[in-house]
């Protein structure tokens, strides 16, 4: 949640060039300068695309801007790339994910609020595993559809499960899929996790969050979106929530990076509400028969808001495998994605040894 420390460039996880080649289907490529999960405009609650016959994979070449200064630094040239956008439908609503090509148990990652699969991109470039690499485009964030009436927590586990059920059947993963998630995105693959076993081979939770979560900021939030006004919910979110300070805030809003923010901030106070309503029973996780691991950032160790809620997962989960990832916090995804890279793949080969399976199943 949130974002980086001293980021003040001009860098926007967004992609600036799409060709997709559509057979008969009404839907539209978005425009050039369209995030991959986000877009440029806010999508709301009451928000669904038009669509009629969408095929199950696009291709996708794509020109893709890293989403976050650091990376940028690193890498300032635009790097082509290949990807699959893969649509799974779920009760009328479409979830978009992204798709790395690979031979092998596929790992699916499910981010958290204000992110979506463009913000994880460079994670996946960094990753070395050999399955195919799967990142959730959540619903309420572009390209996958509104959240829906009744939205809750619930709706997104229903979401995940489905989700995990297709990848598998599609992917002939026989012992599962390995399924990551961070922060918001924990929790629900935690849930998930636990109800659909049969689909899941390991489990890694990066900083999940559990209620009570942020909900000192839900008011603020609700009169941001009566009025529309997606500038004050992204404010309020890295100033009052992740505890940004006001010069970082003002510095991040003169910056392109603010605009890839805005629509990511659009069902935040929804998401936020379903987490705070979501009666999670995290005893009950105990028995769970699967191996886990969690991973933390040193600079949240002990500390209010993350560290305190990674506390209560790893008391809830005495089994699992604890990382603490060492001058990171919550966003390594965007500070250090080559670095969590290798905290996920060592989790992934740790998960091997553990249940004594070969690497790459079919």
């Amino acid at each position: 949640m949130g974002w980086v420390r001293g980021c003040g460039g001009a860098a926007r996880g967004r992609v600036v060039a799409l060709r997709v080649p559509l057979a008969r289907s009404s839907r539209t490529a978005p425009a050039a300068g369209a995030s991959a999960g986000a877009g440029t405009s806010a999508t709301t609650a009451g928000q669904e695309r038009k669509s009629d016959v969408r095929p199950p994979f696009l291709l996708v070449r794509a020109v893709v801007v890293p989403p976050i200064c650091a990376f940028s630094r690193a890498r300032r040239l635009l790097r082509e790339v290949s990807l699959v956008l893969k649509h799974v439908e779920r009760g009328g609503i479409s979830l978009a994910l992204t798709r790395r090509a690979g031979l092998g148990r596929p790992l699916l990652i499910v981010p958290g609020v204000m992110a979506d699969a463009a913000s994880w991109q460079p994670v996946v470039d960094a990753l070395e595993v050999t399955g195919s690499v799967y990142v959730l485009n959540r619903r309420g964030r572009r390209p996958s559809g509104a959240l829906g009436p009744g939205y809750s927590l619930r709706t997104e586990i229903e979401d995940l499960g489905h989700v995990l059920e297709v990848i598998a059947a599609e992917e002939g993963a026989r012992q599962g899929v390995d399924l990551f998630g961070w922060s918001f995105g924990g929790l629900v693959a935690l849930e998930t996790a636990a109800q659909n076993t049969r689909y899941v081979h390991t489990l890694t939770l990066y900083e999940p969050v559990v209620r009570p979560f942020g909900d000192q900021v839900l008011d603020a939030l609700r009169e941001a979106d009566a009025a529309g006004d997606l500038d004050r919910a992204v404010e309020i979110v890295n100033r009052d929530l992740s505890g940004f300070s006001a010069q970082y805030v003002a510095r991040l809003r003169e910056s392109d990076t603010w605009e890839v923010l805005r629509p990511l901030a659009a069902p935040l106070l929804h998401e936020l509400t379903a987490l705070n309503e979501h009666p999670a029973d995290l005893g009950a996780f105990g028995a769970l028969d699967l191996p886990v691991t969690l991973l933390l950032g040193s600079e949240n160790e002990g500390t209010v808001p993350y560290g305190d809620a990674f506390a209560r997962f790893a008391s809830a989960l005495p089994r699992a495998h604890v990382t603490v990832m060492p001058e990171q916090g919550h966003l390594a995804h965007a500070q250090d994605p080559v670095g969590l890279a290798g905290h996920m793949t060592e989790a992934l080969a740790r998960a091997v040894h553990h249940r004594g399976t070969e690497p790459c199943p079919g």
